[in-house]
Formats: C-alpha cells, sequence, structure tokens
C-alpha cells in the first residue's frame, strides 16, 4: 500500500495537466525537490524500485545542488535493492562527492533554491570513509558475494588506482570472505582481525544455514559495522534492504519452533514483525530485537545507533 501511494503521488506532481497559474521565485527548485524526496523515500522502501533509475540520473544532473544530493543518495540506496553489484562503487564515489559538493555550497551560505553551474571540481575524494555504506552493500550482495566483490574491486581499481584505501578495504573484504570455511569462524572472533576481513568473512559465513543464536550474533556482527562511522546518519538508504535480506533467514528459523524460548508466543510474535519488514514498516532494528527476544539473547549497545 504503501508503494502504491508513493508511485500516486509521484504521478500527481510530475502530471503534465498539473497547472500552475503562476511562477513564484524558487519553483522550479522546489518541484525538482518534491519529485526528489518522492523517488528518495521509493529507493529506501521498495522491492524493486529500479524503474526509476532514468529520472533519478536526470535529478543527478540537476542545477541546484541539494537536489542532485538526494538523487545521487536515492541512486546508491538503489543500488542496495538491486544487489550492490555492477554499478555500486561508481554510486558510492558518486555520493562521497555529492556529499563534499553539498558541505562546500552550505558553508558557503548558497540557498538551495539558487542554481549553480555543477558541482565544484577539485573536491576531495575520500569513499573510505564510508566503511558502513560499504559494509551494507557486503550484507545486500547476498549468495553473490564474491562476484560482486570482484565486481567491486575491478570497478575501484580503475576509477582510484591499485593503493586507493577503497580498494584496500575492498581487497580485504574479498580476502575475509575467500576463507576456507573452517577459517571463517576464527577470522570473525579475532578481533585483532582488520575489520574488513571480519566483515567479508561475517558475511560468507552468514551465506550457510547457522543454528538461530549464531545467526543472531552473526547479523549483529555485521550490523555493528553499518553503524561504525558517519555512515549511521544515512542509515536510511541500506536500514530496509538490508532488513529484508535477513528476514529471510529469520522465515527459515521460524520453521524450527524449537530453537526459540516459549515459541507459541515468541514465534508469532517474530512473524509479525518479519511480516512488517515485509510491507515496508519494519526495520533492521525491530528484526533484531524481535529475534533477540525469542532467543532471550542481548543486543548490546548497537541498538542506540539502529534505527
Amino acid at each position: 500500500m504503501l508503494s502504491i501511494l508513493i508511485l500516486l503521488g509521484f504521478f500527481f506532481i510530475s502530471s503534465p495537466e498539473l497547472k500552475v497559474s503562476k511562477v513564484e521565485p524558487g519553483q522550479a527548485a522546489r518541484s525538482e525537490m518534491t519529485r526528489v524526496q518522492i523517488l528518495h523515500l521509493v529507493s529506501t522502501l521498495a522491492t524493486d524500485p529500479a524503474g526509476f533509475a532514468q529520472e533519478l540520473e536526470v535529478l543527478a544532473g540537476s542545477r541546484y545542488f541539494f537536489v542532485r544530493w538526494i538523487a545521487i543518495e536515492a541512486r546508491l540506496a538503489l543500488a542496495y535493492s538491486t544487489g550492490a553489484g555492477a554499478g555500486f562503487v561508481e554510486a558510492l564515489l558518486a555520493f562521497d562527492r555529492a556529499t563534499a559538493d553539498l558541505s562546500a555550497n552550505m558553508q558557503q551560505g548558497l540557498s538551495p533554491l539558487d542554481p549553480d553551474d555543477g558541482p565544484k571540481s577539485s573536491l576531495p575524494v575520500a569513499p573510505e570513509r564510508w566503511f558502513g555504506l560499504l559494509c551494507a552493500g557486503v550484507v545486500c550482495t547476498g549468495p553473490d558475494l564474491l562476484v560482486h566483490l570482484k565486481i567491486w574491486l575491478d570497478a575501484s581499481k580503475r576509477l582510484l588506482g591499485e593503493e586507493a584505501a577503497l580498494t584496500n578495504n575492498i581487497r580485504l573484504l574479498f580476502e575475509g570472505a575467500s576463507l576456507p570455511a573452517e577459517l571463517l569462524e576464527p577470522a570473525i572472533i579475532d578481533t585483532v582481525s582488520l575489520a574488513p576481513i571480519r566483515c567479508g568473512a561475517a558475511a560468507q559465513l552468514l551465506q550457510k544455514m547457522l543454528p538461530a543464536e549464531r545467526t543472531l550474533q552473526i547479523q549483529a556482527l555485521l550490523t555493528s559495522g553499518l553503524v561504525i562511522d558517519e555512515s549511521f546518519t544515512r542509515q536510511a538508504l541500506f536500514n530496509r534492504h538490508v532488513a529484508r535480506l535477513f528476514a529471510e533467514t529469520w522465515h527459515t528459523h521460524a520453521q524450527s519452533r524449537f530453537q526459540f524460548y516459549s515459541p507459541s508466543t515468541s514465534v508469532p510474535a517474530l512473524l509479525g514483525t518479519l511480516d512488517g519488514v515485509e510491507r515496508g514498516s519494519g526495520t533492521l532494528k525491530s528484526i533484531l530485537v524481535a529475534a533477540a527476544s525469542a532467543l532471550r539473547q542481548p543486543l548490546g549497545g548497537l541498538m542506540e545507533r539502529l534505527l
């Protein structure tokens, strides 16, 4: 229902029959902002928003810096929804540049309603600062983890170079995900291991059907990586997409009710939460809390930063 309302709203604001009697200052900017905000919402909620990619591409080239930023954010959310494969690294780099452009314009006191000449040149590029966004992409690759990491690595080498920090992080993710099965657990529990190696190993281990308690622990570990840095401020881009992937595993676990405490009450409660995720109302936090409650397991302090 939510997706239908969003689509109807988008149709309404873009209808050629919508007449405006008087052009007000900033009206063009406000019109684009309305359109891009709806598309942004769709990209974070819908399971298959790929049909809006072309419209987002147009808005990403807007004359208004705030519209560009929202559109480029939405393109990153779109990448999560479609499995974070080809084009993910490009979307992450564009997001990093758009964020730097937004910050520069805001510091100069420019109004979001005033057109400009496009993104500023020579903006600093530091996509490695968004490790949480990178880790979210790892989760969203699902069973295509190794294939997509190879695509990322090739793209990062091509765009940034062999020695770039992002290239190195992706290389470490690939290293962790490529470990032999018997070495995945040791890599995950080794707190001295680098975060990308642990993240890659955890994502690979999660491809197996683990006991419910271990599933929760691995999902919580990966989730802590999502909010480890400033990425937590942009978690709306990936939160529900990751939640849907995690929910699939809990649907399977719920079929073995003996794994849960008081299954006659805890399992229906868990399934209700999973249904909410499918409808777009549930979040990553709601899944982890419901699963932890059904298993009587603690989650730690990461919940404070999670939607």
